[in-house]
Order: C-alpha cells, then sequence, then structure tokens
C-alpha cells in the first residue's frame, strides 16, 4: 500500500464498528483503517458478515469520493511526450 499511496497508508486507526443488522441484533467489530483502506474480518460476524460488509460499503460510497482519496494519482510537470 505504500507503495502506491506513500506513507499515509501506514497510519494506521484501530476502530471498533457496532452494526445493527435487519433482525435487530447487533454485532461489534473491529477494523483497522487508513484514509486508503479498510483491513476487517466479518466472518467475526457470524451468519450476519453479509450485512456488515454491506453497511460498510454503503458508507464508504455516500462519503467518499475514490478520486479524492489518491486513487487515481494526477501528473505533475512537465509530459515526458515532448522530449
Amino acid at each position: 500500500l505504500r507503495q502506491v499511496f506513500g506513507p499515509g497508508a501506514e497510519r494506521l486507526r484501530l476502530d471498533k464498528r457496532t452494526f445493527t443488522t435487519p433482525t435487530k441484533r447487533t454485532v461489534d467489530i473491529n477494523m483497522i483503517t487508513s484514509n486508503y483502506h479498510i483491513e476487517m474480518a466479518p466472518g467475526d460476524a457470524g451468519l450476519n458478515d453479509r450485512f456488515v460488509i454491506q453497511d460498510v460499503i454503503k458508507e464508504m460510497a455516500s462519503s467518499k469520493n475514490i478520486a479524492t482519496v489518491g486513487m487515481y494519482k494526477e501528473k505533475s510537470g512537465a509530459n515526458d511526450d515532448d522530449n
């Protein structure tokens, strides 16, 4: 991740998130996050892993633009084709 996103990918945070399933059961999941990725073990939620993943994806899609988190880096400076 560091090669792609730089040193910011190494600034990790440990987050404990609580999710509520459609059956009103609460599930706690530990997540390791940076500004560029999320690591989690949805299997810790047992049979509710699908709801946990869906909720995380919905949250990311509504709050972050892929281009703003550095997925696509723009080139700066002179164009190499000019030589």
